[in-house]
């Protein structure tokens, strides 16, 4: 129940979609679905992206595979590095519909990953909001220019957290299939389950010449899945309904691992990529009250894609071994870098 716990927590910290949604979500949709998808983009992009890397981590710790039903199971959080010119992103009223922003000289607000922002700044929307179907108000919002929410002076590392179970067993031909799964858990507005799955293969058995050589050389496949719900219920006066908030991130990692068993210690290098994408769509019914009166009923008004978040990367890291007992630690130099590390149980 703890590991939930903390599960829920590190994606509600990475996420911010409690205090985003609850807060900011009714004023930001209020100034038209063009708009509240190109404000979102810009202000949740970068932890996402970096919540995505985070996800294709953790997946191995040596490059010996396990023979055959040998297994092991490891907690294996990894904390994703936002670099601090993506922890703010300028507002370029051009990029807009009638939303300018007031009280703020440099135009620099803050991502979710970001601080506070400018004291007394605000967006204001005079003109027409549109939504799906064609549906138009005249709309006149002023609100205050959202937070950045997640702090990550106060997380661990500094990095946003991105949480692993996984269970690895051999099976033949030195081949270890792996699996991280999450049934869904809930707590409070939030719902999140996950699943992966990973094949790591000994190949150096197959490379003539150097089969024999005191080290160790596998390759990676693995492919997790994460999906997060969060219920929404907005009530600004003018914009209010309820639905919820779908988060879903596809990390697929494919990594040639190297390894080398010294005592009960074994340095690992990997090399190789990732491809992470992910998306953000608002569903449910809200209705918009404009300031004449009239009135309508919006559907699903916001769907968002993030991707490009993926590419080439290199990981060093390092496995204490303490009998069945394994501590592992490792950094990874990608668009968004990466350290892991866990505690886990391993019988070969």
């Amino acid at each position: 129940m703890r590991l939930k716990r903390i599960f829920i927590l590190t994606l509600s910290l990475t996420l911010s979609a409690g205090s985003l949604l609850a807060q900011d979500f009714g004023n930001i949709l209020a100034v038209g679905a063009d708009n509240a998808e190109i404000y979102l983009q810009n202000y949740a992009e970068p932890a996402i992206n970096a919540f995505g890397n985070g996800m294709a981590d953790g997946w191995y710790n040596t490059g010996k595979v396990h023979k055959s039903l040998g297994f092991n199971v490891t907690v294996s959080p990894s904390f994703a590095f936002i670099p601090q010119s993506e922890t703010t992103f300028e507002f370029i009223p051009s990029e807009y519909e009638d939303l300018t922003l007031d009280g703020d000289d440099d135009g620099i607000l803050p991502t979710l990953a970001g601080g506070n922002a400018q004291s007394g700044s605000e967006l204001v929307f005079t003109g027409e909001a549109t939504y799906p179907g064609g549906i138009t108000f005249d709309g006149e919002q002023r609100f205050a220019v959202p937070d950045g929410v997640v702090n990550l002076d106060n997380v661990p590392f500094g990095g946003a957290p991105a949480p692993t179970y996984n269970i690895g067993v051999g099976l033949f031909k030195n081949t270890e299939i792996k699996a991280r799964v999450l049934p869904s858990v809930t707590a409070g507005d939030f719902s999140a389950s996950m699943f992966g799955l990973g094949i790591q293969h000994d190949i150096k058995q197959w490379i003539p010449g150097i089969s024999k050589l005191p080290f160790d050389l596998s390759a990676l496949v693995a492919f997790s899945k994460l999906n997060l719900n969060y219920a929404i219920d907005v009530n600004t006066g003018s914009f209010e309904g309820e639905g919820e908030a779908i988060f879903s991130t596809n990390a697929t990692t494919v990594q040639g691992i190297v390894s080398k068993k010294l005592l009960f210690f074994t340095p690992y290098l990997a090399v190789g990529f990732n491809a992470v994408s992910s998306t953000l769509d608002v569903n449910g019914t809200y209705r918009y009250t404009s300031t004449t009166g009239s009135s309508s009923e919006i559907e699903d008004p916001i769907s968002l894609a993030f991707d490009g978040a993926g590419g080439l990367r290199t990981t060093i890291g390092g496995r204490i071994n303490l009998a069945v007992l394994t501590i592992h630690a490792a950094y990874t130099l990608q668009n968004y870098n990466t350290f892991n590390l866990g505690l886990g149980v391993s019988v070969r």
